[in-house]
């Protein structure tokens, strides 16, 4: 069966890479998707179904919680595009092109002639938001931390999830387990290691249309009485702000050693005033930013790091496609095995596939639960190190990959793409029994389904669009 799904398979993509041909084609973006079936449910209902709240600390991460993070990436790449395509934030950092003229070579009028390097100039207000999330993370951690100081559990459950730039903060602090275990330990954090990552209300708070994030007003209200900064960072950046603190905010953006002491000037001009919390609060985390410890500035590395995951992520698209429901049961059956290399192969570098790594990263976001499970299952703890060279990790992943087949007889480097993963996903419900199979007629309903699934995305996208425009 596997040998006449891969012969299915590349006839799959040679017709899949024609039909993505026509739907990536100006025609097929102008349509009105007018007769689309309606009744398919995207994302797949189906991915849900598990109890997406856990505090079993040997299980694995399931359908559901793998389902969360899949959003929860989506939710993070939309952030960036709203910081990196806001107009008015560009107004408000001061970003604005150059201007230049020059004289026409024949008619010899003077024109103005755009600033090649604006679009690169744009780009800064990435990292000044994410600058800025650290600092609140390891507020929001420490306030939090203290919160739950008085619970025994082994096992911990946020009273409310945090913003969306605190999430990214925190995500990327705890798939660096080591790291973040001996920050914890450092700075006198004694509970957030034992707490459940909030999959289910990050569940809630993403809308799967636009990927866009919402806390509800209970959530919003805790953390500012936690922090006492506004929830939303990109709204309180946009909202209309008192001097000194425009001033501020621009001070911050340019914060170089030589324009440090202008900062501190407007530091206690800001505290002289004496204005609201959300303002107050803000210096502080202004100032943090402006001087990153080492703590600091490992984190919002490890961010920038996670960036090309999040990118792949958000590339294959997988909580929105046909197959997605096979997918996530097929990686964490994967990742099973993965676990159980180290322990077959100890000392050896083992790199895991983009489907076995959603899997490893969901299990991370739980520290405690990983830390107990992972020592279960591997033996011994087993650290998430994403700096390792690009070289070595082709290397190692070749040989990874030998030791998987090896030892449990499957391949470990497949295509993972929306047509593959929905006909792997079609054969799996076919069954290993007698009853034959028509593969040229699962592989065309295959096909189909996936149109389906592309058009009803490029329909989504262009809702989304012109809600944007509007």
């Amino acid at each position: 069966m596997a040998v006449l799904c891969t012969a299915s398979q590349t006839e799959l993509h040679k017709n899949a890479g024609s039909l993505n041909a026509v739907l990536a084609s100006d025609r097929a973006r102008k349509n009105n998707f007018g007769d689309i079936n309606e009744d398919i449910q995207v994302p797949d209902p189906r991915i849900f179904e598990d109890p997406i709240l856990s505090t079993d600390v040997t299980s694995l991460p399931n359908m559901a919680q793998c389902a969360a993070h899949l959003e929860l990436l989506q939710a993070i790449n939309h952030i960036r595009r709203e910081v990196l395509n806001s107009k008015d934030l560009d107004v408000i950092l001061n970003i604005k092109p150059e201007k230049r003229t020059v004289m026409q070579r024949y008619s010899r009028k003077t024109i103005e002639v755009k600033d090649p390097r604006f679009q690169q100039k744009r780009q800064i207000k990435w990292p000044f938001y994410l600058r800025l999330a650290v600092a609140r993370f390891f507020l929001w951690l420490k306030k939090m931390d203290e919160t739950l100081a008085s619970n025994k559990n082994k096992a911990l459950e946020l009273p409310a999830c945090p913003p969306l730039d605190v999430l990214i903060a925190w995500h990327s602090a705890l798939l660096n387990p080591e790291w973040f275990r001996k920050y914890c330990e450092n700075s006198g954090i004694k509970c957030m290691r034992r707490v459940v990552f909030p999959w289910a209300q990050i569940h809630q708070c993403i809308n799967d249309e636009d990927w866009s994030f919402s806390l509800p007003s209970d959530a919003r209200q805790n953390f500012t009485i936690l922090t006492g900064q506004e929830s939303d960072l990109l709204a309180y950046l946009l909202s209309p702000k008192p001097e000194p603190y425009t001033s501020l905010l621009l001070a911050y953006r340019d914060s170089a050693p030589d324009n440090r002491l202008y900062l501190n000037q407007l530091d206690s001009l800001c505290q002289e005033k004496k204005e609201e919390p959300p303002h107050r609060a803000f210096i502080t985390s202004c100032h943090a930013a402006s001087y990153p410890g080492p703590y600091a500035t490992y984190l919002f590395a490890a961010i920038e790091r996670q960036r090309v995951f999040v990118d792949k992520m958000v590339g294959y698209l997988w909580i929105r496609s046909p197959g997605v429901h096979g997918t996530l049961s097929r990686a964490i059956t994967r990742y099973e095995y993965f676990l159980q290399l180290f322990k077959l192969r100890p000392g050896t570098t083992l790199v895991p596939t983009l489907d076995i790594d959603l899997v490893w990263h969901t299990h991370q976001c739980s520290a405690s639960m990983y830390k107990t499970s992972i020592e279960k299952r591997a033996g011994r703890f087993i650290n998430h190190d994403d700096t390792i060279p690009p070289g070595v990790l082709r290397t190692q992943s070749d040989e990874t990959s030998l030791f998987f087949r090896d030892y449990f007889g499957m391949e470990y480097h497949i295509c993972l793409c929306w047509e593959c993963e929905a006909l792997q996903s079609a054969v799996d419900e076919c069954g290993d029994g007698e009853v034959e199979v028509d593969f040229e007629k699962l592989a065309n309903k295959v096909v189909n389904d996936v149109a389906a699934h592309r058009l009803l995305e490029l329909k989504r996208r262009k809702q989304v669009e012109g809600d944007r425009c509007t």
